[in-house]
């Protein structure tokens, strides 16, 4: 019964690989830096004269990271596709695991297809849309069936989280204090202590940011603007 929506889920991502420009302000970007990481010595480019390693500055590594080296058997611009084709389809996939672990119907998942090219793609977010799918990833294995190695993959993956976005650590542990303060975390408090690797990075998340150069005060719009776009934000650009 699942094996129909996995497949729904994995059609929706198609156009990741089948179109050559994807509708994505950032990829250009993107590209370029991923150019950079996979031809970093390679004298016939000269990036080494102009670029360093700066992994000092910013936790936003593992798409960049996955795309070069994906980028050692396949194009640059493929590898970077089949990343972006990863972060879509895993906001879809993570809500089929979620809702196998609460046992609900898992059909279910088919009706966030329309989200998945949410604004958040137009401007070109790889970083926060495959944070987010693996943050309902976590979720899922908080909440679902234990074994003993289930806590090795929590901790894994909820590192693998810290090193894409801060939102998906920040989603994963919001659900967990909204179970906990309605009084439906079972064994859930224990399973937490498997995030503790995970709840560090948010605190190395606050050193790199005050570091971070052109770092400031963040001015959010009004909530009047902000709800009125907030179909736009859900349906793209």
């Amino acid at each position: 019964a699942n094996l129909p929506v996995i497949l729904s889920c994995l059609l929706v991502a198609l156009p990741c690989l089948l179109f050559r420009y994807l509708p994505m302000t950032d990829l250009p970007q993107h590209e370029a830096i991923v150019s950079i990481m996979r031809h970093m010595h390679d004298p016939a480019y000269g990036f080494e004269r102009y670029y360093d390693w700066a992994l000092d500055r910013t936790l936003y590594v593992f798409p960049y990271f996955l795309a070069a080296g994906l980028a050692f058997v396949m194009p640059v611009k493929a590898a970077l596709h089949v990343t972006v084709l990863f972060a879509v389809v895993s906001f879809p996939l993570g809500l089929v695991l979620c809702l196998r672990a609460l046992q609900r119907p898992v059909w279910l998942a088919l009706l966030t297809i329309p989200l998945v090219y949410h604004r958040g793609f137009y401007w070109g977010f790889v970083h926060f849309t495959l944070g987010v799918g693996l943050a309902f990833i976590v979720v899922s294995l908080l909440i679902g069936p234990w074994k003993r190695r289930t806590g090795w993959w929590l901790m894994g993956l909820c590192l693998l989280t810290a090193v894409t976005h801060i939102y998906g650590l920040l989603l994963v542990f919001a659900y967990a204090a909204a179970c906990i303060i309605s009084g439906k975390y079972g064994n859930l408090l224990r399973r937490l202590l498997w995030t503790v690797p995970a709840l560090m990075t948010l605190i190395a998340w606050s050193v790199f940011a005050a570091k971070a150069p052109g770092y400031g005060i963040t001015e959010w719009a009004p909530f009047e603007v902000r709800l009125k776009e907030f179909s736009h934000s859900i349906l793209g650009g």
